[in-house]
């Protein structure tokens, strides 16, 4: 399959069939330097687009439903256990599925001061906003680490990335941010796939991966929506969440 600008963009937009977006993918493991062209297509959609996910009522198609209201409806009773809040429209579904306003502060925070640079996250929420990085939707993945490199880190950003990789810069002693679906490592896994299916795939929170317990297969992380500071996934449902990012992942160090 050729691999068009048209394409890429296509897939930056999510408009794009289950075949189309595998051989992205591929092509953007083999060619990182065409993410560019995805990450400027994701800049010129920014009104739901630009935070992390298109999404949008006419790219869902109906199991059997003739009107938009009893989709959503369907779509509602699946989500709001998990959600643990009430969608009432899809546009909301839309805007609640972004990176949301503090957990890239807080990951981002955590991974400075890892680094020796004290700043509260106060303080980087201003800076972000300031910049406009950080909006009342979200934060673009683009711009994760984009408040690390303001205070001198060295940041790498890539999609298409493997658990090897991540592994591999963990054990480089650099910081591991990735992009998540939260509800696919939290909530009910047969709900989060049945809105894979009707609403796409949507990564809607980032964590610091820290380690891997190959005999357990269990991934370490520290989720900044949770009480604990540190919590474990089972691989195979992290990979779900993580997937629906791209496999995309930001190191800092």
């Amino acid at each position: 399959m050729e691999i068009t600008n048209e394409l890429l963009a296509a897939y930056a937009k999510g408009n794009v069939s289950e075949e189309e977006r595998l051989a992205v993918r591929g092509h953007l493991a083999k060619n990182p330097a065409d993410m560019q062209t995805v990450f400027e297509a994701l800049d010129v959609y920014q009104d739901l687009e630009e935070i992390v996910c298109p999404k949008r009522k006419d790219n869902i198609e109906s199991p059997g439903h003739d009107d938009f209201a009893t989709v959503h409806q369907r779509l509602s009773y699946f989500t709001k256990e998990i959600k643990e809040r009430s969608r009432s429209t899809m546009f909301a579904i839309a805007a609640d599925n972004t990176i949301d306003n503090l957990c890239d502060i807080r990951c981002e925070g955590y991974a400075l001061r890892k680094l020796g640079i004290e700043i509260s996250d106060e303080q980087l929420e201003k800076e972000s906003r300031d910049h406009e990085w950080l909006t009342d939707k979200g934060t673009r993945l683009m711009d994760i680490g984009k408040l690390c490199e303001l205070h001198g880190a060295a940041v790498t950003r890539q999609l298409e990335t493997s658990l090897d990789e991540v592994l591999e810069a963990i054990n480089k002693k650099k910081i591991v941010i990735v992009s998540v679906d939260e509800g696919e490592l939290v909530g009910d896994f047969e709900c989060e796939q049945i809105e894979d299916k009707t609403i796409g795939k949507c990564p809607d929170h980032v964590v610091i991966v820290t380690g891997f317990n190959e005999e357990k297969l269990e991934i370490e992380i520290i989720d900044p929506n949770t009480p604990q500071f540190s919590d474990t996934y089972p691989l195979d449902r992290f990979m779900d969440a993580w997937d629906d990012s791209s496999n995309y992942m930001v190191t800092v160090n």
